[in-house]
């Protein structure tokens, strides 16, 4: 039994059973949901740690140690992947995310690119999810695919985005056109830059002021649900 079941159990009169249940009902989310809080799949955002301390009548850093531990799970990050950068600094996480192992880091997954990367609006973070250094690779956020206007092949498939203000030559990159955002490789081609889909076909050439990079995309992580 985690510390998050233990609390669980004593704010159920001291019955496991049905707690999770209870739980759900009381945060309007799905049992689904507090079973991938209880097994560390995924943590709360701020809202649901700031519910379940009034609920639990803990302080909201108590009940976020609850979940600190958790990682997110190896499997997923295992599948197809863009091509990697390079090892570079590793970014320190903000104030603002929970604090985590020194070989992890926790990143905030986004329903909206934020404007500037370190000043996104609490409100947009879905959840907070934890992983190895290894994979992330100076990254400050996730976004999820089907947010970008993207083609519609990996509608679940979430990117893991190191904030970038030039055009990197070969690599693939958050980029923010006059519809909307959206991911592409991108290649310098005759002192131009051209935009190539995931099937490497060219969809466009950049024309000045028509597109603004904002992100390397240093992994790609499928199906999540």
């Amino acid at each position: 039994m985690n510390k998050f079941e233990r609390v669980l159990m004593a704010w159920n009169d001291g019955i496991l059973r049905g707690a999770q249940v209870k739980l759900a009902k009381q945060l309007r989310v799905s049992t689904a949901t507090i079973a991938l809080w209880a097994t560390g799949k995924r943590t709360p955002s701020k809202g649901y740690i700031a519910l379940m301390a009034k609920l639990f009548r803990m302080k909201e850093n108590e009940v976020l140690r609850l979940f600190i531990a958790s990682t997110y799970p190896e499997t997923v990050l295992h599948t197809n992947t863009l091509r990697e950068t390079p090892a570079e600094s590793i970014y320190n996480t903000d104030t603002d995310s929970p604090s985590v192992p020194s070989n992890s880091i926790t990143l905030p997954y986004l329903a909206e690119v934020p404007a500037e990367p370190d000043n996104y609006n609490p409100a947009d973070v879905i959840e907070w999810w934890t992983m190895p250094l290894r994979y992330v690779r100076g990254a400050k956020y996730l976004v999820r695919c089907a947010d970008l206007r993207a083609d519609h092949a990996g509608a679940n498939d979430l990117y893991l985005i190191k904030p970038e203000t030039e055009f990197l030559d070969g690599k693939i990159m958050l980029i923010k056109l006059k519809q909307g955002y959206a991911v592409y490789r991108i290649r310098k081609e005759n002192g131009k830059w051209a935009l190539y889909n995931r099937d490497e076909k060219k969809q466009q050439i950049i024309t000045p002021n028509s597109a603004i990079p904002v992100g390397l995309v240093i992994r790609k992580i499928t199906e999540v649900q």
